[in-house]
């Protein structure tokens, strides 16, 4: 066999409604030399039990065990125990394409390159909610683009964001690549494991920084299934982290492999997105209504009812600034009873309506809907995306 030895590392907590699915993925994968190592985190379900059985009809299925100690420990603890050239993670309620490593080993060869990337796409059960084509952004569901590119590392963090209109291009977590041992272990011996928000954030800068050259995969070959009750998003979770720590890390390991001031960009971008997402408390110190540059008392209507419409909606509600008269979403049927439909729009007394949402490619389809109801659009505001990059972030708690 001369193909290179590919290990996968699946962290594992509480994991018994999904696992199997994920296993039964890699197990189908066709590249022939595989070996697997999941690393149970203090699992108190039958995630253990679930893996040791596959392990038993499958030698490339290891199994380790270890106390509770968060996710990239985990990931570290499989990764000092893998054998593989190559390097690849799989979160364990997510799943891939059959070709996905074989494809991504393809590209590294080809190109020569240190790190492969392919895209993906963002499920729920069996719907496809969104796809992400790398280099291209995210799109509403099935999005098919074929094709393959390469790039250096630093251009790769570069382009990630766009600042001009908040629009992602790049991904830096760790489930949709494929990493040169050398390089991915170098970043988890030295990764902070103090650092509680984006800790895959940090170590794909740290990764890509010292990569020469980096192959892009068009084609969505991984499978991110939505979990809202995922430990990044729990209250317990968002309590532990400190924002500046992430920040000050990330700026630490960009002067120290020589970065570039637009790499510096994209880490306070990512900052900002976390902020506005999970600590929306905190930037209230810079600005009222922050990022929709509203100052002058208004009723308004929030619209959106995910992260950033959650987070404006709780912190708002006693103001005495603003008055929400009303939240709405096109799906109000998926959230609470505080979430309304858009036809409610014609019921209520307001002034602004901020749409809380990040993705451009909604935008024109949201003025659609809303001309639809006979909405002012003057009335409609989104996200001053020029703002919201001109923050300091040095002072955040």
């Amino acid at each position: 066999m001369n193909e290179p030895l590919i290990s996968i590392i699946i962290p594992v907590y509480n994991a018994e409604h999904t696992l199997k699915r994920a296993v039964e993925s890699l197990k189908a994968q066709t590249y022939p030399n595989l070996e697997f190592i999941f690393v149970d985190d203090g699992s108190t379900d039958s995630s253990y039990d679930i893996l040791a059985a596959y392990a038993k009809t499958d030698q490339r299925i290891k199994v380790l065990k270890q106390k509770n100690e968060g996710q990239n420990k985990a990931r570290f603890t499989g990764l000092r125990a893998s054998s593989g050239q190559y390097i690849g993670f799989m979160d364990n309620d997510d799943y891939a394409n059959p070709q996905m490593y074989g494809r991504l080993m393809k590209a590294i060869t080809k190109d020569d390159a240190q790190i492969a990337v392919c895209s993906y796409q963002q499920t729920m059960g069996a719907k496809i909610i969104k796809t992400f084509i790398q280099g291209k952004g995210l799109f509403k569901g099935d999005h098919k683009v074929s094709g393959t590119a390469d790039i250096s590392g630093t251009a790769f963090l570069e382009k990630m964001h766009n600042p001009t209109d908040g629009k992602a291009y790049f991904s830096a977590v760790l489930w949709d690549k494929l990493f040169d041992r050398k390089l991915i272990l170098n970043a988890f011996e030295h990764f902070d494991y103090e650092v509680k928000l984006g800790e895959d954030v940090a170590l794909c800068f740290e990764t890509f920084l010292k990569a020469k050259r980096v192959a892009i995969i068009n084609d969505p070959l991984y499978y991110w299934e939505m979990n809202p009750h995922s430990d990044s998003h729990s209250s317990a979770y968002l309590e532990k982290i400190s924002y500046q720590k992430t920040y000050q890390y990330l700026k630490k390991v960009i002067r120290a492999n020589n970065g570039s001031d637009a790499v510096l960009l994209q880490a306070k971008i990512f900052i900002m997105w976390s902020l506005l997402l999970f600590g929306y408390d905190i930037l209230d110190y810079q600005k009222q209504l922050y990022p929709f540059n509203l100052t002058s008392p208004k009723k308004v209507v929030l619209y959106g009812a995910n992260y950033l419409g959650k987070a404006i909606y709780q912190h708002y509600q006693s103001s005495k600034t603003y008055q929400i008269v009303g939240w709405v979403d096109k799906n109000a049927q998926a959230y609470g009873p505080e979430v309304k439909s858009l036809a409610s729009l014609a019921k209520l007394d307001y002034d602004k309506i901020l749409v809380c949402l990040f993705t451009p490619a909604y935008f024109e389809d949201i003025k659609a809907d809303l001309q639809t109801l006979g909405v002012d659009l003057h009335k409609v505001i989104f996200i001053d995306t020029k703002a919201l990059f001109s923050s300091q972030l040095d002072q955040i708690s």
